[in-house]
């Protein structure tokens, strides 16, 4: 049922952004100052896609090896087409409606795994449509980071794509990778107290994590955007036919949004006084070409 115009359209999306969370809106705030407010970040917003574009064109839209780096990317290197596809971009955004992202389905090729017979599901995302999806996580990637458990020099706890974008065009700290995880296992293990080792792999994690999950993490982070914590789920669920399951593998934004999903299991876990060491890693820079969340 859709509300009227007037008054009380206006009361009904009040209403309808208060029980999303949105911790702004209030009774005295109106769609006009919400607007306004949308406008602010209008910049923000712009570069955030500039650094998405920047990111693709040192990374590529995947790291799954058997696609090639497309040849239409180095077309982003032209500032007039830098510029159109920012300036789309930014009014899709800002108008929060999903329909004006204009993205396309995904399409997905099956990868050999370590063992016969057995596959994973890659995903081949058009080049505007992760410049789109990367966007948007990277729109709340800071609000991510800051909710995770911190990085600590001298006690290291989650290793996997720690969100530090600078002037290389990298997203994540170079610090933390596979090798300083490993590094680490085998430092405790050597330390006496600790008599115990147990590895968890929670087996084919980006294909069977729960959307609505991810969309109720990122929503009861403080002060989140919850106008693009809804675009983001509504991306998830249309690419996943909504089946309310899956993140595409091998993008960069899927990476970020895998680490969201586990915050409250990283947080649980170390409460109960457990040592915990935790990487969710993309095996493609490693010997076996697997996607895998392991807990120590």
């Amino acid at each position: 049922m859709c509300a009227g115009g007037g008054e009380d359209s206006e009361k009904f999306e009040l209403e309808r952004l208060r029980a999303r969370g949105c911790e702004y809106f209030d009774e005295e705030l109106s769609l006009d100052s919400r607007k306004e407010r949308e406008m602010i970040d209008k910049s923000i917003i712009r570069k955030k896609c500039r650094l998405a574009i920047r990111n693709i064109l040192k990374e590529n839209t995947t790291d799954v090896e058997l696609f090639n780096r497309p040849f239409e990317l180095e077309y982003l290197k032209i500032k007039e087409v830098e510029k159109n596809i920012v300036d789309f971009v930014t009014k899709a955004i800002i108008s929060t409606k999903f329909k004006e992202l204009k993205v396309g389905k995904l399409g997905h090729v099956m990868i050999p795994k370590k063992d016969l017979c057995d596959f994973r599901k890659c995903a081949w995302i058009d080049i505007r449509d992760e410049i789109v999806y990367l966007t948007l996580v990277l729109l709340v990637a800071d609000d991510i980071e800051k909710a995770r458990i911190k990085k600590d020099s001298r006690n290291n706890r989650i290793f996997s794509y720690r969100v530090s974008a600078g002037k290389s065009n990298y997203l994540f700290d170079k610090k933390y990778h596979f090798t300083s995880f490993r590094e680490t296992i085998i430092k405790k293990t050597n330390t006496k107290k600790n008599n115990v080792l147990v590895e968890c792999d929670i087996s084919n994690f980006y294909d069977r994590v729960n959307i609505h999950r991810i969309e109720s993490a990122l929503l009861s982070i403080e002060g989140i955007d919850c106008d693009i914590v809804s675009l983001i789920n509504e991306l998830l669920l249309y690419w996943a036919n909504r089946d309310s399951y899956g993140l595409p593998v091998g993008s960069n934004a899927s990476r970020i949004l895998a680490e969201a999903a586990l915050i409250n299991v990283c947080f649980c876990t170390v409460s109960i006084f457990i040592d915990l060491l935790m990487i969710t890693e993309s095996l493609q820079r490693m010997p076996t070409p697997l996607i895998n969340t392991s807990l120590y």
